[in-house]
C-alpha cells in the first residue's frame, strides 16, 4: 500500500460534522419548534382577529342597512294609509 491510498482511506473515515444525528437533529427540531410555534400562534390570532373585524363590519352594515328599509317601510305604510283614507272619504265608496 502506498503513502497516497493510506491517506485516502483516513480521510474517509474522519466524521463529519453533518445533521445525522445527535446535537444536529436537536438544534434542527429545537429551531423548528421555535420557528413554527410562534408562527402558528400568530397566524392563529391574526385569523381570529380578521374574523372578528369582518363580522363587526358586516353586523354594522347590516343594521345600517335595516335602518334604511325601516324607513321605506314606514314611508310605504304611510303612504298607503293616506291612501286608503283618502278613498274612505270619498262619498262613492262610503
Amino acid at each position: 500500500m502506498s503513502l497516497a491510498e493510506s491517506g485516502s482511506t483516513e480521510r474517509s473515515r474522519i466524521p463529519t460534522t453533518g445533521m445525522r444525528g445527535g446535537l444536529g437533529r436537536i438544534l434542527l427540531t429545537a429551531f423548528l419548534v421555535l420557528a413554527i410555534l410562534p408562527l402558528s400562534a400568530v397566524t392563529w390570532y391574526s385569523t381570529q382577529r380578521e374574523r372578528y373585524d369582518i363580522q363587526r363590519e358586516i353586523t354594522a352594515k347590516l343594521v345600517s342597512v335595516s335602518a334604511m328599509m325601516e324607513t321605506q317601510v314606514h314611508r310605504w305604510v304611510e303612504h298607503r294609509t293616506r291612501a286608503i283614507s283618502l278613498l274612505a272619504a270619498l262619498p262613492a265608496t262610503q
